[in-house]
């Protein structure tokens, strides 16, 4: 992404959204935009990204043609563009994208959210391994949420972590360390977003204010001093009042 201007696409199959989305960039001043391009379908898409390498593309998911998650077919593996889907249904879906660190953005489009993009653009203009981010959305596309990947921003940068990975994430200064087998490392996000991201899914618990554990790497419950062992050997306090629902979930075959 250049740092003074930036090239914006809109694929849309009604012309309004991409008329309403260049006003208001046309009306803000974060970020320069040189271009606000459109197409009506992907092929469009396509051709457009080929031929000017937009920065910043925008997908409806209500395509007539196609689903919007198809530009991941029509991307490269490489592509670094940052990649924002629109809807007016499909709520349900923001969760496979909040995975990848991608964003949904409910029409109407309002200038706030809109902003909002724009501003985590700016902070993360510096990362390395952009594409990681496309890499784990296409991965999560086509593989069962046991399979799921997750994208995480370390240190100005992306990793891409397989969620089965993760043996417990817990509270830093704020922040999610994540603890995997034998390595552990801070996130730039706080505990509690990955506290909401996580635990919407079964197999993610949080034991503890400053604890959530994957309950696949649970191996037993020392119930005389209230702590979870784990299959790395790391020993976790559990709050009382988790005690029985730890105890069902680990009944389960």
């Amino acid at each position: 992404m250049q740092n003074n201007a930036i090239r914006v696409l809109v694929v849309d199959d009604e012309p309004d959204s991409h008329a309403i989305i260049a006003l208001m960039l046309s009306r803000q001043d974060l970020l320069r935009i040189d271009a606000c391009l459109y197409a009506f379908d992907l092929s469009q898409a396509e051709s457009l990204i080929d031929l000017w390498h937009p920065d910043w593309i925008m997908v409806d998911l209500d395509l007539s043609a196609s689903h919007g998650f198809s530009i991941a077919e029509r991307l490269s593996d490489e592509e670094d563009a940052e990649l924002t889907f629109i809807t007016a249904h499909e709520r349900e879906t923001a969760s496979i994208l909040a995975y990848s660190e991608l964003h949904l953005l409910q029409k109407p489009i309002n200038k706030h959210a809109l902003m909002q993009e724009l501003q985590f653009m700016l902070m993360h203009q510096a990362y390395r391994e952009k594409q990681t981010r496309l890499y784990t959305f296409k991965h999560n596309l086509s593989h069962p949420y046991a399979s799921a990947r997750l994208a995480v921003p370390v240190q100005q940068q992306w990793l891409c972590l397989p969620l089965q990975d993760i043996y417990f994430l817990c509270r830093k200064d704020g922040l999610a360390q994540f603890c995997l087998s034998e390595t552990q490392f801070l996130a730039e996000h706080s505990f509690d977003h990955y506290q909401r991201l996580l635990t919407r899914q079964t197999g993610f618990l949080q034991i503890h204010p400053q604890y959530i554990v994957q309950i696949a790497h649970v191996v037993d419950i020392d119930l005389a001093h209230q702590k979870l062992i784990m299959r790395n050997g790391e020993m976790l306090p559990v709050a009382a009042h988790k005690l029985p629902v730890l105890r069902q979930m680990l009944s389960k075959p």
